[in-house]
Formats: C-alpha cells, sequence, structure tokens
C-alpha cells in the first residue's frame, strides 16, 4: 500500500469541486473566481463579472438571477435604445445641414450607443428565454460541451463528468466508493499534491 504524498494546500472550485493550487486565482476547470482578489483587481474583476455573466445566460438560471439581469441589464438597455434615437436624429439633423463634423458625430455616437443596446438588450432576452424556455432541473457548469452533450474535458478523456480521480495516486475512484482502492486516500482526508498526468 502506497502512502499518499506530502500534503499541500489545494483550491476546492466551488463551482465545478476541480482542485486548484493555491494562489490561483480562477478556476482550471471552469473560469470560477477562487479569491477575493480575483473580484477586486481591476483585470481579474472584468473576468470575474464576464464569470457570472456567463453563468446567468447559461442553463437555466434562478429567479433572484433572473431579477438580478431585469434590474441591472433593462435600464442600461433602455438607455441604449434612447440614445440610439438620439443620435440617429442628431445624424439626420447633421445629414440635412450638410455638417460633416456633425455627421462623423452623429456616426460614433449611434455606432456606440447600438453596441451598449444590443449587449443589455441581448442578455435581458437570453436569461428571460432560458428562465421560461428550460425545464427546472440542475445547472449547467458553463464549460462547453461536445457534440454528444459531454463536457470537451470529459470527451478528450473518454469519462463521464461524475469519475473522480484519487488526487494522491491518480487512480479512478470507483462511482460510489468514498476512497481510492488503490491507496485508500479519500477527498475528506489532507490535502495532497496532484498526481503527475500521463
Amino acid at each position: 500500500m502506497e502512502t499518499p504524498a506530502e500534503p499541500s494546500n489545494l483550491v476546492i472550485c466551488l463551482g465545478c469541486a476541480q482542485p486548484n493550487p493555491e494562489g490561483v486565482h480562477f478556476c482550471s476547470g471552469c473560469g470560477a473566481p477562487l479569491t477575493s482578489y480575483a473580484t477586486t483587481a481591476p483585470f481579474e474583476g472584468t473576468l470575474a463579472r464576464g464569470y457570472a455573466y456567463r453563468q446567468a445566460v447559461t442553463g437555466r438560471p434562478r429567479l433572484i438571477v433572473l431579477a438580478g439581469v431585469w434590474l441591472t441589464m433593462f435600464p442600461a438597455a433602455l438607455v441604449g435604445f434612447f440614445l440610439v434615437l438620439g443620435s440617429l436624429l442628431m445624424l439626420a439633423a447633421a445629414i440635412s445641414h450638410r455638417e460633416a463634423a456633425m455627421i462623423i458625430g452623429g456616426l460614433f455616437a449611434s455606432g456606440g450607443s447600438f453596441v451598449v443596446f444590443w449587449i443589455s438588450a441581448g442578455i435581458v432576452i437570453r436569461v428571460t428565454w432560458n428562465f421560461f424556455a428550460r425545464e427546472p432541473g440542475p445547472r449547467t457548469s458553463g464549460r462547453s460541451e461536445s457534440a454528444g452533450g459531454v463536457p470537451e474535458s470529459a470527451a478528450a478523456t473518454g469519462r463521464d463528468e461524475e469519475t473522480m480521480t484519487c488526487l494522491a495516486c491518480g487512480a479512478p475512484i470507483a462511482e460510489g466508493r468514498e476512497a481510492c482502492d488503490s491507496c485508500g486516500w479519500s477527498y475528506e482526508s489532507e490535502p495532497v499534491e496532484p498526481a503527475p498526468v500521463g
């Protein structure tokens, strides 16, 4: 019987249960933020908000997510819509007066306003559609899937998503078992350094 490797600190992702090394700010499996730094730093905060929006538009959202999207994105879509109308009126006036600077300004204003409207209205429509069109059931993880509906990471390994791997020795843990049959390690025991792949 082999003994597990030296214990080390692993951070388990709350979104997909993927073990990640300590100090990593985002999950390597699903991209979920793992630390407070990931949500507060300027660039990393953008990635964390992107993850939150991807989760909102993937699968059937909860009612609170639907309400939050309507409270945040619907006003942005409304403002974007009125900005598009206003900039188009400004563009029409500039064209009738043949003022080149105002025509260029109207084109930029209407283009930017349309982008704001398109993105915010698209998020509201997609989340609302997912809420009413899908049957209640398990949420998806947000990971991309292959043609057979199996996540690409699982399709590449040939294993289904429910198969667990022992972090101490790398052997598969049988379905329904709490510990590894090869070395006796379990997810309730001390964390260990992941086994080398390959």
